[in-house]
C-alpha cells in the first residue's frame, strides 16, 4: 500500500521515489492540501456534505458558506448557532469566527480556506437542508441558466450558473460523469 510520500526536492519539484524509499515522510506538501489554511485540530472528515448543519452568509462577498458539525445539533445548540449567525460578523477566511470561549467552539466548524473568490461549497447543493438554487460562482439566485439535457443526464452533479457568470466566461461546474449502464 502506497501512503502519501510528499517530500520536496526544491520549491517546484518532488523527490523521486527511489531517493526517499525507506525514509520518514509526511503529507505536508500533498498537492490537494496546498493552499489550505485549516486548523490541525479539526475532527477527521468534518468537511463532509453529510455534516452540513446550517449556513452563514459572508458579510463581505455575500456568498453562503456551510457550517459543519460531526453530529446533529441539539435544539439549544441550534438556537445558540442561530444567534451567532445573526450577529452578522462572518467573513470568508476568518480565522476564528467562533471565539475560544464560545460554547459551540469545537462543535461547529467553517472552512477557513475559503476566500471571497471561492465558489459555493458543494455541501450547499447536496445536503438534506434543501436550499434554493444559487449560482456556483457568485452565489446569486437570479437569472439562472438552464443546463442542457446532455449535461443533466451525463453527470451526477451540475451546479447552477447565472447568466452574468456565464457572460464572464464561466461554464457549468460539473461533478463526476455518470456511469453508462449496459
Amino acid at each position: 500500500m502506497f501512503l502519501g510520500v510528499f517530500i520536496l526536492a526544491d520549491s517546484n519539484h518532488y523527490k523521486d521515489f527511489s531517493s526517499i524509499y525507506g525514509t520518514q515522510t509526511s503529507e505536508n506538501f500533498r498537492p490537494s492540501k496546498a493552499g489550505q489554511l485549516e486548523a490541525d485540530n479539526l475532527p477527521q472528515g468534518i468537511f463532509n456534505n453529510n455534516r452540513v448543519r446550517e449556513f452563514v452568509e459572508c458579510d463581505f462577498c455575500g456568498k453562503i458558506r456551510c457550517i459543519y458539525s460531526m453530529s446533529a445539533l441539539k435544539k439549544e445548540q441550534m438556537s445558540t448557532l442561530q444567534l451567532k449567525i445573526n450577529d452578522n460578523d462572518f467573513t470568508c477566511g476568518i480565522e476564528e469566527w467562533m471565539p475560544p470561549s464560545h460554547e459551540l467552539k469545537g462543535i461547529v466548524f467553517i472552512r477557513q480556506s475559503l476566500s471571497r473568490d471561492s465558489p459555493i461549497e458543494s455541501g450547499y447543493y447536496s445536503n438534506r437542508l434543501k436550499k434554493p438554487p444559487i449560482c456556483y460562482y457568485c452565489g446569486k439566485n437570479n437569472s439562472l441558466v438552464e443546463a442542457t439535457d446532455d449535461l443533466l443526464h451525463g453527470y451526477q452533479s451540475v451546479y447552477p450558473l447565472c447568466s452574468n457568470c456565464q457572460l464572464s466566461g464561466h461554464s457549468f461546474h460539473i461533478g463526476v460523469r455518470k456511469k453508462l449502464v449496459n
